[in-house]
């Protein structure tokens, strides 16, 4: 399943597992899984409710990066141009690097990241809602960069953002908004600190400092 711009989609595999999928997300899992083990590979984002069977562990394939649980509810962020994240709500799971060995255990509340640009494996504590509200409907940013929101809006508004001024990339903002709002709505309430402006022409829009 591909989930395009401004979609997402949710759908129950044959064990009993829930997963989201966020934009710009595939996923490829089996009809039926086999006796052995439940194995499904993803590129994007997407929140797994895991089907406990503890006979049968369910492995989440995302490039280099495998996240293994037994019974559990997590976040995989696994876009190609990112780091792969995951963010562990409830139960335990593994992350592991193929390449290299590494592995990390995260417990409820912790991320792992495995960065594409070392191969280094970290894990720390986090908020679980901002990295999982998405599956809600919501687009939470808590001192975000400008660029980095920008990423996350395109997604779901099919954009191309211009910076006329590179510096506004590094500006930091916090919201919680609904995905239902109109992007012109979304920009106004960015603009309110009155650092930045908008220029939108179709679904271009060009930044700059106001």
């Amino acid at each position: 399943i591909y989930v395009p711009t401004g979609q997402r989609v949710n759908i129950t595999l044959s064990d009993g597992t829930n997963v989201w999928l966020n934009a710009r997300t595939k996923i490829v899992y089996p009809a039926v899984f086999d006796k052995s083990a439940r194995k499904v590979t993803v590129d994007g984002e997407a929140y797994f409710d895991v089907h406990p069977d503890a006979s049968h562990p369910f492995t989440v394939i995302s490039g280099p990066a495998e996240v293994t649980v037994l019974g559990t509810s997590f976040n995989l962020r696994a876009y190609p141009e990112e780091d792969i994240v995951t963010t562990l709500v409830s139960g335990a799971v593994q992350m592991s690097e193929k390449v290299g060995g590494q592995s990390v255990r995260l417990t409820p509340g912790e991320q792992g990241c495995l960065e594409k640009t070392n191969g280094y494996m970290t894990k720390r504590e986090v908020d679980t809602y901002l990295h999982t509200a998405w599956k809600d409907g919501r687009i939470v940013f808590r001192n975000m960069r400008l660029e980095d929101l920008f990423t996350t809006l395109a997604r779901w508004y099919d954009l191309e953002v211009f910076y006329l001024n590179p510096e506004v990339k590094d500006i930091r903002f916090t919201g919680d908004m609904d995905k239902t709002e109109r992007f012109g709505d979304i920009l106004r309430i960015i603009e309110q600190n009155r650092r930045v402006h908008f220029h939108v022409k179709g679904r271009t829009v060009s930044v700059s400092w106001q």
